[in-house]
């Protein structure tokens, strides 16, 4: 089901009779359980790769305000931020 406050696809069961999923509701405290993998990312032995070009990316700086990392494709040129709580749900290929 789709919640309609974030907008994310939510397994049936934390998406509520309001539409809204739990996180959205304030009742998920566990961000780290619950945040779904990054979809742009992907995480070979060597480095974190690129989904979109299937290229290695590069670190460029922590933001330690934002709580991010921000990587740069050396391929197409795109950023990717990475929240640093997002990094341990990357896929492993």
């Amino acid at each position: 089901m789709t919640c309609q406050t974030c907008g994310l696809e939510k397994p049936s069961d934390e998406v509520n009779d309001d539409g809204r999923c739990d996180s959205c509701r304030g009742e998920i405290t566990d961000v780290r359980r619950h945040a779904p993998p990054p979809a742009s990312v992907y995480l070979k032995p060597d480095a974190i790769y690129h989904a979109r070009c299937e290229q290695p990316l590069g670190l460029i700086r922590y933001v330690a305000s934002a709580g991010e990392l921000h990587f740069r494709c050396w391929f197409c040129g795109e950023s990717v931020f990475l929240p640093e709580v997002a990094i341990e749900r990357v896929e492993r290929r």
